[in-house]
Parts: structure tokens; C-alpha cells; sequence
């Protein structure tokens, strides 16, 4: 359908490096990239937060930008 936009995700990074509770915060359009935005989101995989040598959990905010290719 052409459209474009982006969602703002709020989500925990985990002491493994995975993602959970992830929600959207923003989104433009709303409502129309959410989902896949998750979807996405929770397949992820970051470095934790090292504190004291120890992994710990923290909370993290990604902008997803859904554009379409112009080639």
C-alpha cells in the first residue's frame, strides 16, 4: 500500500542479552506498524549491562523506521 512510518519501543534487555516486555510508546502512523514492530523487536539480541561483573537488566527505547526501498 506504499505506507511508511515508525514505531518507538520501550523493552527490557535482559542479563542473557534477550529482549522482554516490550510496548510501544509512539508510533506514526499509529497502530499500523505495532505488531510487526514487537514481532521484531523481541528477536534481538544485545550485550547487558555489565555492573560489578555482574549482567544485569536495564530498560532500553528503539526507533523502528518502516520505509520502503526506492530502487
Amino acid at each position: 500500500a506504499g505506507t511508511q512510518g515508525w514505531v518507538k519501543v520501550e523493552f527490557t534487555i535482559t542479563e542473557a542479552g534477550t529482549v522482554k516486555d516490550p510496548r510501544v510508546v509512539d508510533a506514526r502512523p499509529p497502530r499500523v506498524f505495532n505488531r510487526e514492530a514487537i514481532r521484531a523487536i523481541l528477536k534481538w539480541k544485545f550485550k547487558p549491562r555489565v555492573v560489578d561483573g555482574i549482567a544485569v537488566e536495564r530498560r532500553a527505547t528503539q526507533v523502528i523506521d518502516f520505509t520502503l526501498d526506492e530502487s
